[in-house]
This record gives structure tokens, sequence and C-alpha cells, in this order.
């Protein structure tokens, strides 16, 4: 699929058809762990409280190639603040989908608004087990680059990105994370726009590398 990264008009119907297909999962996710991991169906059998979320994998032609986005959290006093995310949050009691989830939260957090057609697929699932939480990915795309409208409650920056990143060697790296008061853990990570992005964000990342690379 490299060489259709500037040919929006073939590259998104061949990722549609890669998603429809049996997906790399935890093989391509865990390449991006911090830490060893049971499967995600054993963490959902372990913890069937889990709350489910969905995040939304935005794709938009910018510079004559494919970009993505994430955000960057604000920083509060939790468990993921100030770190880097797609847009997406916990399902509401309105919500009819996981997809409706990923479509809502997006418009709320960064003004995007996107259509059930514009869903490409979505990626495996991915346990979070230090917020408990479910998350199921879709992949979008879009026609033209969006104009952000972020919400600044929930979102301190976004993060514009070409993919060809992600399949650059370069750009990916191990660092010293701090995940709270004398506590650290040595990730792997993407460097994105010269910022780390590591954790289950990356573990999503990977897996649409491994499709990006055709494994």
């Amino acid at each position: 699929m490299l060489d259709l990264l500037s040919s929006p008009n073939a590259f998104f119907p061949l990722l549609q058809q890669r998603l429809a297909n049996p997906l790399p999962a935890e093989i391509a996710q865990n390449k991006m762990t911090s830490r060893a991991r049971i499967s995600t169906q054993q963490y959902k059998l372990n913890n069937p409280n889990f709350k489910s979320s969905a995040v939304l994998i935005l794709l938009f032609p910018h510079n004559s190639t494919i970009y993505s986005a994430l955000i960057r959290r604000s920083a509060y006093d939790g468990k993921h603040g100030g770190q880097l995310s797609f847009p997406g949050g916990k399902v509401e009691p309105g919500d009819v989908s996981l997809e409706n989830t990923a479509i809502r939260e997006t418009g709320e957090e960064v003004g995007v608004r996107v259509n059930s057609t514009d869903i490409l697929g979505k990626l495996s699932p991915l346990y979070i087990p230090i917020s408990n939480f479910l998350v199921q990915p879709f992949i979008a795309s879009l026609p033209t680059s969006p104009v952000w409208v972020k919400d600044n409650h929930e979102v301190a920056e976004v993060i514009e990105f070409p993919l060809s990143n992600l399949l650059d060697e370069s750009l990916k790296d191990r660092r010293r994370i701090t995940i709270g008061p004398n506590r650290f853990v040595d990730a792997p990570c993407y460097m994105l726009n010269n910022q780390v992005c590591w954790g289950a964000t990356a573990m999503i990342l990977a897996e649409f590398e491994s499709l990006l690379r055709g494994n």
C-alpha cells in the first residue's frame, strides 16, 4: 500500500478491503507494548465489568499524501492526562453502537463531523488494564483536510502526521516514561512531530502499521 499513499482513490478502497479480512491483532499490537500481556480476550474474562469505549483514526489527504491525527489530552490528575491518543471516549447511554461513540466523541473533541459512510472498518479491540477500558478503534476517511475545532477542556493539541511516519524505523524509539510518583516504565514508542506516542495508542498504531505493510 505504500505506493498508494499519494492516491487516496486507490488507497482507501484497498485499506477497506484489508480491514474486512482477518486482522493481525495482538501479534502486531504487542510489538509496541511495554510489558508482558495476556490476551485481550483473557482480560475480558478476568474483568467482566470492563468499560467500553471507542476511538477514531481519521485519514485525510494533505500535502500530496495521506495524513492522520492524534490529540494530546489536556493535563489533569488522572491516568491518561497529557498523553497522546485518538479522538474518542467511553460509551454514553444514548450511543446506539461503538461506531456511534467514536463518531460522537470525535465531533465533541475536535469538531470534525464524520458520517457512518466514512467508516472504512475497525481494528482489533484492545484492553487497557490501568483504566479498565476495552477500546474499539475505527478508521474513517475524509475527502479533505479537516478544520479542527478542539474542545479546550479535553484537548490541548491536535497533532497531524503523514502515515509514512509509521513506516520510518528512525521514528521508533524506547523512552523512560513517568507513570506516577517514583514510577517509570521503559516503553517502545513512535516519535510523531517530536512527541512521544506510547502505550495503548502506540499498540493501536502498530496494528495499523502492519496493515499498511501488508503483513
